[in-house]
């Protein structure tokens, strides 16, 4: 219902998906990060995942916020 309220304000499907994108790429990274982060401070070492998978995420951390780098470099401030 508000994805349909938002487009009748608009009416840009292309301003609309640049939105979702700018979101996303803000998104990601803080979602990854906070994954780590809970790893490390509240998961109880009985079940924490190895440190291939820490690596990965990490690896994964590291590429969303590149990811988003991009996205507000070439997206956000290329309107400027």
């Amino acid at each position: 219902m508000v994805g349909l309220l938002v487009y009748l304000m608009f009416e840009n499907p292309v301003f609309l998906v640049t939105i979702g994108a700018i979101t996303a790429a803000l998104f990601l990274p803080i979602q990854s990060g906070a994954t780590l982060y809970l790893h490390h401070k509240h998961l109880p070492p009985q079940i924490r995942p190895g440190k291939v998978v820490t690596g990965l995420i990490f690896l994964i951390f590291l590429f969303q916020l590149f990811m988003g780098y991009l996205v507000i470099r070439y997206v956000v401030l290329a309107s400027f």
